[in-house]
């Protein structure tokens, strides 16, 4: 009799843990501290000078060297983060295109995702914002997220993150979702 491989069990494992309640922590919600979370390196010097941390070296959220930061916890393998991939990807652009990529930088933390995953990920949906890989799943269960994809619009203006906004769960549309960041955050175009 075979043994279930390796790249199945762990898929499996991981979806049965997030889909039992009481094993995660609670959510951060607005208003509240989001933990300083000790991040993977980036995987490369590009999005290391985008995200102004130290290439090839671990970083935590209040290294990025912006304002606000909206991270979206996902994961390669989520049909869901897979469907909202090009909205991510409109919301970025839309945030260079208004003038607010230096007050306001993405970040996309892979769950349980190898380097390889997110790679593939990048390549296929034309992400053009930073995956940091999240493989063991310490990040989020620290964080208390217990789904993908979710979203936070964090300050970083403070001694530690600040959550400003939360959407667990798809978009509705990338425009409505930019617009209720950019009034979470008070930030207007620039350009």
């Amino acid at each position: 009799m075979r043994k279930p491989a390796r790249g199945i069990l762990i898929p499996i494992l991981f979806l049965l843990f997030w889909s039992q309640p009481g094993l995660s922590r609670a959510l951060p919600a607005e208003g509240q501290e989001f933990p300083d979370l000790r991040m993977s390196p980036p995987s490369t010097a590009e999005d290391a000078a985008y995200l102004g941390v130290k290439p090839s070296q671990p970083f935590t959220l209040s290294d990025v060297g912006s304002d606000f930061l909206l991270l979206e916890v996902m994961s390669a393998l989520c049909p869901h983060c897979q469907a909202d991939a090009p909205h991510m990807n409109e919301v970025f652009a839309a945030i260079q295109e208004q003038g607010l990529g230096k007050q306001l930088k993405v970040l996309a933390l892979g769950v349980n995702n190898t380097e390889f995953e997110l790679t593939l990920y990048r390549n296929k949906y034309g992400v053009p914002f930073p995956l940091i890989m999240d493989e063991e799943m310490a990040a989020v269960t620290q964080a208390g997220v217990s789904g993908t994809p979710t979203y936070f619009l964090l300050d970083l203006r403070g001694r530690s993150p600040q959550v400003l906004h939360v959407l667990e769960g798809r978009m509705d549309s990338p425009k409505k979702f930019l617009s209720n960041i950019r009034a979470a955050a008070g930030l207007e175009k620039t350009k």
